[in-house]
């Protein structure tokens, strides 16, 4: 579970879900708006095939990047 608030260190969402993506997690949950939001990531399965999750996450990764 990772916690953002809009601060000097913040961390876009969609930045975040690609970092978390390229280590192997996969987005179950999210909650809040993009400058103070909560997303939980659990460990991908190798041999798992891609999850609901992460295909409806893919398009807010794409275009929730920065926004305030």
């Amino acid at each position: 579970m990772i916690g953002e608030y809009f601060d000097r260190h913040w961390i876009p969402f969609g930045r975040l879900h690609r970092l978390a993506d390229a280590i192997g997690l996969y987005l179950t949950e999210r909650r809040g708006p993009s400058p103070a939001y909560l997303a939980r990531f659990r460990p991908r399965r190798a041999d798992a095939p891609g999850h609901q999750s992460e295909r409806l996450a893919h398009s807010d990764r794409d275009t929730n990047d920065g926004e305030v």
